[in-house]
């Protein structure tokens, strides 16, 4: 009597667990519930078009403590949002190519071009958390470039701009902050069209409109969006940034003293205020996005099923 392979071999015990699958450069989440690693490679099948031999290859899952990639066994070793990758050979043609062009690193970057659009107020930590998903995907081989739109604006105007040219109703401001931001969106775009795979537009973004133009322009591309807005109403921590604007002379090269330079900073932030539009969980339910509130003390989550 022939045996059944260990691997194939149910188990008594029923698995519940949030995976992450990953087929080449494909990546998709999965609430997997099984007994066996043959479930597993099912819901691989269904998942992704495999063929018969495809679906014999070793998965490999990375340890949760050590970080270091095994074979996968036993299905006791799934944890929450742990990556379940089908192994192929690397001498395999298709692959090396894809090493040779992208490097390695995530592969759901390989193919697919990202924009995380950053969203709030002045002062809100947007830029600090801008910095740390670019060195964390740069650390991890991914290509990622941040386009802060004030950066932008200070190369065009100077470091000079005071308060009034913030105020809404200064249609002269107004206009400049539209094209500079259109600029910076060009060349974001650009960027990723020469072999970028993922671009951080860092600005505050706080209307619809301006949302709904990024968005458009990154749709027409083939880009895919997520926003990321950070929400705060947590007078210690503003405070904090605010005091911080004292201790940044690109912003304020035009000011001798730090105090009249936070003063200015704070009408700044009443003007963006008066117009700003919070991403909406009913209006904006189609778009991807994320939304952290007081420094990350709440996550909300909203049409993200990958990374």
């Amino acid at each position: 009597m022939e045996r059944t392979p260990s691997s194939l071999q149910s188990s008594s015990v029923l698995v519940n667990e949030t995976i992450f699958v990953k087929v080449h450069d494909r990546v998709k989440k999965l609430k997997f519930s099984g007994y066996s690693l043959y479930d597993l490679r099912q819901s691989f099948r269904t998942h992704f078009a495999l063929s018969s031999a495809d679906q014999r290859l070793p998965l490999y899952i990375t340890h949760q403590e050590t970080k270091i990639p095994y074979e996968l066994e036993s299905l006791q070793d799934l944890y929450f949002h742990c990556v379940v990758e089908l192994k192929y050979p690397p001498n395999q043609q298709h692959l090396q190519d894809e090493y040779t062009d992208y490097g390695f690193g995530y592969y759901a970057f390989q193919k697919q071009k990202l924009v995380f659009c950053m969203v709030g107020l002045p002062a809100r930590g947007k830029s600090y958390i801008a910095k740390k998903i670019c060195r964390y995907l740069r650390w991890n081989n991914v290509s990622c470039q941040i386009f802060n739109v004030g950066a932008f604006r200070r190369h065009r105007l100077g470091g000079h701009q005071t308060q009034e040219f913030f105020d809404p109703d200064n249609e002269y401001g107004m206009r400049q902050r539209r094209h500079i931001a259109i600029a910076a969106l060009d060349g974001m775009l650009n960027w990723l069209n020469q072999g970028g795979r993922v671009a951080i537009y860092d600005a505050t973004n706080t209307t619809h409109e301006r949302r709904n133009m990024v968005f458009k322009r990154c749709e027409a591309e083939g880009v895919q969006v997520v926003f990321i807005e950070t929400v705060c109403s947590d007078p210690d921590i503003i405070e904090k940034w605010i005091t911080d604007v004292k201790h940044a002379p690109p912003e304020y090269t035009g000011f001798s003293n730090p105090e009249d330079a936070e003063r200015d900073f704070r009408v700044r932030i009443e003007h963006y205020a008066k117009q700003y539009e919070t991403i909406d969980k009913d209006a904006d339910a189609q778009l991807s996005w994320v939304k952290l509130v007081d420094g990350g003390k709440q996550i909300l989550v909203n049409n993200i099923e990958s990374y």
